[in-house]
């Protein structure tokens, strides 16, 4: 029967573990939490409000999509439940519940800024209560919550190349965790290096700079992604070479 690949590496967590289902279910408190409204409005002016907030739910749902996929990958790639794994899995789940509110806060703002208060002219005070001055503080909230969840799950695949020869990863699979290490390291940089810039950055910079650098992990996943792609090809050329 032929094994099955995730993202280069052969699936060994086929069934779901203890983990997986506290992890589950913490998640999915979590998206309670994010909810629109945890309230039935009572008029019509409520129903309004929850709905203005509906964009906001989204980008966070959208967010904590993705760090749910990738926890999720992680555990069928390699199924590990070992000590370092299950304290390393409990310090995620708590960021998770911890970054809840300021993702969702953060989210509000952003739409609240870019769509009601810039498109529509509408005053950004009647979605949602912040000051200027209190925008950079709220940018490094974000940024170290961010930052640390994507720093777990670097984490999790520096365990997964520790415990390389436990697993009989082969050549082109502990290629691909160290590619998966890279991939998570880089956004843990830009999130620390979005929080310096709004340290040290004049207050008419903070930010925009600090804003700005989040644009750059998509181009730099893509120069990673082809650097080990072509690593991953010359390994094959050379395996192919020795077996004929």
């Amino acid at each position: 029967m032929k094994a099955d690949y995730l993202n280069g590496i052969r699936v060994r967590g086929r069934e779901m573990n203890r983990v997986e289902f506290l992890s589950d279910a913490v998640f999915g408190f979590a998206l309670t939490l994010l909810v629109v409204s945890l309230e039935i409005p009572q008029s019509f002016a409520d129903l309004q409000n929850a709905m203005m907030h509906a964009p906001a739910f989204a980008c966070s749902l959208l967010a904590f999509g993705f760090i749910w996929h990738c926890h999720y990958r992680f555990f069928r790639q390699f199924g590990l439940e070992t000590n370092g794994t299950m304290w390393l899995n409990g310090v995620m789940l708590f960021l998770i519940l911890l970054f809840v509110y300021p993702l969702k806060y953060l989210s509000t703002v952003l739409i609240s800024f870019l769509v009601m208060h810039k498109a529509l002219g509408i005053p950004i005070e009647f979605y949602i209560s912040i000051s200027l001055a209190d925008a950079p503080a709220l940018h490094i909230i974000y940024s170290l919550g961010f930052g640390a969840i994507f720093f777990c799950l670097t984490l999790f695949y520096v365990l997964a190349r520790h415990n390389a020869d436990a697993l009989d990863l082969d050549a082109s699979e502990r290629l691909a965790v160290t590619g998966h290490i890279w991939a998570y390291g880089v956004v843990v940089a830009v999130a620390l290096i979005s929080t310096f810039l709004v340290i040290v950055c004049p207050p008419a910079w903070q930010l925009p700079a600090a804003g700005f650098v989040y644009w750059l992990i998509w181009p730099i996943e893509v120069i990673i992604g082809r650097h080990f792609a072509g690593r991953e090809k010359r390994l094959l050329s050379v395996d192919q070479a020795t077996s004929s």
